[in-house]
């Protein structure tokens, strides 16, 4: 039975049947990405359960939040009493 349970591990754990189930692998330069802090304006490839997708990232999510809260700031430049 214990081999059977660790059979069954070993196949959902599988690569291939996890981006079966919609997850992705992001590699630059060869290299698994593993965390949103290693991000740079650069070109990555997204690997899918049937094909690849090339991509160019120009901004983190950080980059974007500032960016968001300094266009939020300029919308209200011009009421008085902000």
């Amino acid at each position: 039975m214990q081999l059977e349970t660790r059979e069954k591990v070993i196949r959902l754990l599988d690569p291939v049947n996890v981006l079966r189930r919609g997850y992705s692998i992001t590699q630059h330069k060869g290299r698994v990405i593993t965390s949103g802090k290693r991000f740079a304006p650069e070109t990555y490839w997204i690997h899918l359960f049937e094909g690849s997708i090339k991509s160019y990232v120009t901004k983190t999510s950080r980059e974007a939040k500032n960016s968001e809260q300094e266009q939020a700031v300029d919308l209200f430049s011009g009421i008085e009493g902000t």
